[in-house]
C-alpha cells in the first residue's frame, strides 16, 4: 500500500541539518541517512518498528531537496533496500 504524500509529509520529514547531514525521522527513529545518499543522491531504506517494516524509497530532484515515498511493500526486490534504524 502506498502512502499519498500529504500523509508523508506530516507524519515523516527528511532534514538537512546546518552541516549538511540528511536525517529520516520515522515513528521513534532517527537515522542519519547522510551516507546512503553521498554517492547517487537517491537510495532505498527500509526501517523494522517492532516488527513491521516500511519501504522508503528517496530520490533527489538535483536541486538541494528530495522526494520520499513509503509503503509497507518494497518497490522491486525487498533485497534493494538498506535496513537501518
Amino acid at each position: 500500500m502506498k502512502i499519498p504524500a500529504e500523509v508523508l509529509m506530516e507524519k515523516y520529514k527528511d532534514n538537512i541539518d546546518e552541516d549538511g547531514s540528511i536525517w529520516l525521522y520515522y515513528q521513534s527513529h532517527k537515522v542519519d541517512i547522510t551516507e546512503y545518499l553521498s554517492e547517487s543522491r537517491n537510495c532505498k531504506l527500509a526501517i523494522n518498528d517492532n516488527g513491521t517494516v516500511t519501504y522508503f524509497d528517496i530520490e533527489s530532484n538535483g536541486s538541494g531537496g528530495y522526494s520520499l515515498s513509503a509503503s509497507d511493500s518494497p518497490e522491486g526486490s525487498a533485497e534493494d533496500y538498506t535496513i537501518v534504524g
